[in-house]
């Protein structure tokens, strides 16, 4: 199992993070330029010439390419069989040099004690999705979540939980490697939402309380109809966790969610809160018409997802928000929050609206 094929799951060396285009130009000429006016043009570098010359380093200094990638994944998009995407990712991530040996040395240590649960899990990941399942294999799933659980044993953290496999599988699925999948999940789970991957999954749970809290504050009546406890013994709060666990990975059809997730390596993890609130917003209608409004927001009764129109509510709530609730929302994938920060930090937000209307009211 764990020791099969390794050869097929890493190559010998540390693989440098580098663009096919530039990695192509390197081993026909390695004095090639990488400022040469023809070295990111054309075909050769894929579907979409800016997001090329970007990369390639053809336009200004690093910072400003890096602000200008985000500013373009954010606002246009990625195309949908853009073969720079993997690059992108962990260029967002931060992913530089993948350790080969290192991801080696943890698939050599075989199975933890998560195993039999993440197992099931990888059989359930996508069963309905024949393009996903001929792609990725269960094993590279077991493979990189037990990799991921021995790496993480170090820090007192676990990668078992929810909807890891989503995750892990769409990493798979979109990454030309299972190395590179495995150090874009590190990632993820150490330096971007660490919380998310905590073995109590704490970020999760304060996500799940922000997206209230933010919801109650934006939308007073949506929020109401989906906290009637009349209706269902399961709460809103329980209903967005799967969502939040998973980054969206849940929601079918998985090209979607890659389209999501540029905006979200992008913007920052925390931006999955932002989609939660987006996701609530797109369903209005239906949750306020609804015999059982909660129902709509589970996982297994979402509509396919539409990946712009949820970009486009999600960057227009955003500037919406309030203030000190926004705070937390940036902090939980990385700092943990508690139920007493939400409470005060949403106080603080209603004393600060009651005094702005108090003064129009008196303007006026």
């Amino acid at each position: 199992g764990h020791r099969a094929n390794m050869k097929a799951v890493v190559t010998p060396e540390e693989q440098p993070c580098v663009p096919a285009c530039r990695r192509r130009r390197q081993e026909e000429s390695p004095s090639a330029s990488s400022s040469s006016p023809s070295a990111c043009g054309g075909e050769e570098c894929g579907e979409d010439e800016e997001v090329s010359r970007l990369l390639c380093g053809e336009w200004g200094c690093a910072s400003e390419r890096m602000r200008l990638l985000r500013v373009l994944v954010l606002e246009r998009g990625l195309e949908a069989r853009c073969r720079h995407r993997p690059f992108v990712w962990k260029l967002l991530l931060g992913v530089g040099r993948v350790d080969a040996a290192g991801y080696a040395s943890l698939v050599s240590r075989g199975a933890t004690r998560a195993d039999c649960a993440i197992r099931g899990d990888a059989k359930r990941t996508f069963r309905s999705d024949g393009l996903v399942r001929e792609r990725v294999a269960d094993e590279q799933i077991t493979r990189v979540l037990n990799a991921l659980r021995h790496q993480q044993s170090a820090q007192d953290e676990s990668a078992s939980g929810a909807n890891r496999c989503p995750v892990c599988a769409a990493l798979l699925y979109v990454m030309p490697s299972e190395l590179e999948a495995f150090w874009t999940l590190h990632a993820l789970a150490c330096r971007h939402c660490p919380t998310y991957f905590a073995s109590d999954l704490h970020g999760v749970y304060a996500g799940a309380r922000l997206v209230a809290a933010c919801l109650a504050r934006l939308d007073a009546q949506l929020y109401r109809a989906l906290q009637d406890r009349a209706k269902t013994t399961t709460t809103f709060e329980a209903c967005v966790v799967p969502l939040l666990t998973s980054l969206f990975s849940c929601a079918p059809p998985l090209h979607q969610v890659v389209r999501v997730w540029d905006a979200l390596f992008a913007v920052g993890a925390h931006f999955v809160v932002l989609l939660c609130l987006a996701l609530c917003s797109a369903l209005r209608d239906k949750i306020l018409r609804a015999a059982h409004p909660l129902a709509l927001i589970q996982p297994r009764n979402l509509p396919p997802l539409d990946a712009p129109h949820l970009l486009k509510l999600a960057t227009h709530i955003a500037p919406t928000l309030p203030h000190h609730l926004y705070a937390l929302v940036k902090l939980h994938p990385t700092t943990r929050i508690t139920k007493a920060d939400i409470a005060a930090a949403a106080q603080r937000d209603d004393a600060a609206a009651a005094a702005s209307a108090a003064a129009a009211a008196a303007a006026a």
